[in-house]
């Protein structure tokens, strides 16, 4: 427009469309309307703002890349100019899925393998500690077998004079055990056995009142426990699991023998213990008593014992 120091609405127009041009925007024609509007003035003054040039650099818009939607069939999406390869994908996934798998195996075989040797040292010390204790063991019977021999003839003919002799030797091998590695084991001394029948053949005296033969009962019954802890190592060797609890009735007779022997298994039963216990009580010798007498005991065994 004129340089006159008003701007009228006309001359604003221009300039749009001009500016609009200068950065290449064609397709856009913004105008003024309303009464009067081309000759509206919209600024006056001596000291306008000069309008910038419109030939000045300006920087053109950043494109926005297009994204090409493969045609049906077709594996690859292009992004930015560059392909993405789905089955490439699909397949490098897979790869990551089987060594995940592979790993874990791995880590599941080396645990086992740990497991295993740990086992096998279980065993290991297990065996070593059983040598130590039959070997323990044979040596105590060993002692008692020479230390027997010596007593034999006290045995033989049993006097109340003897019986001192007798008992002491009782004393030390009749309860006999072997400990290793803090596992302790009774020890069977089938001598003890004869010591005590010749021990109650020493003692003739009848026992009349009830408290006195139980006292005896108990007493004698202590004496023979050891050969019970035989029956349960014995069992132990075969089955290391071994365990449960048993109620063991008997009758002590008139001449100190037993009869009417039961057990009752209370967690479960076991053949081959009850057994073993059965010959063992039945061999049992008490002191005579006035009349017969019944015993009842429960013995109960955790694993392991």
């Amino acid at each position: 427009g004129e340089r006159d120091g008003v701007v009228t609405s006309e001359e604003a127009q221009l300039y749009v469309q001009e500016a609009l041009r200068a950065v290449g925007i064609r397709d856009q024609a913004p105008s003024l309307v309303g009464r009067g509007a081309a000759t509206r003035t919209l600024a006056s003054g001596e000291k306008l703002e000069r309008a910038p040039a419109l030939d000045a650099a300006v920087a053109a818009p950043v494109p926005v890349p297009p994204v090409v939607v493969p045609r049906t069939g077709e594996a690859k999406v292009q992004l930015d100019g560059k392909d993405m390869d789905f089955a490439s994908l699909a397949a490098a996934a897979q790869q990551a899925s089987a060594d995940a798998a592979a790993e874990k195996a791995a880590s599941a075989a080396k645990a086992a393998r740990a497991k295993e040797l740990q086992d096998e040292m279980a065993r290991r010390l297990a065996a070593e500690r059983r040598t130590k204790l039959d070997a323990a063991a044979a040596e105590v019977r060993a002692a008692a077998t020479r230390d027997y021999a010596a007593i034999a003839a006290l045995v033989s003919d049993p006097t109340p004079e003897g019986s001192l002799v007798l008992e002491a030797w009782l004393a030390r091998y009749g309860s006999a055990k072997v400990t290793v590695d803090q596992q302790s084991e009774a020890v069977e001394v089938p001598e003890a056995m004869e010591v005590l029948k010749a021990l109650g053949s020493v003692n003739t005296t009848v026992l009349q009142t009830d408290e006195e033969i139980k006292a005896m009962a108990k007493e004698v019954s202590s004496a023979y426990y050891s050969q019970i802890e035989s029956c349960v190592q014995r069992r132990l060797k075969a089955d290391p699991t071994f365990q449960g609890g048993w109620k063991v009735k008997f009758t002590i007779e008139t001449d100190g023998t037993v009869s009417g022997f039961g057990s009752t298994a209370l967690d479960g039963p076991d053949a081959e213990f009850e057994s073993c216990m059965q010959r063992t009580i039945t061999n049992w010798r008490f002191q005579p008593i006035a009349r017969p007498f019944k015993v009842g005991k429960t013995y109960r065994f955790a694993a392991g014992w």
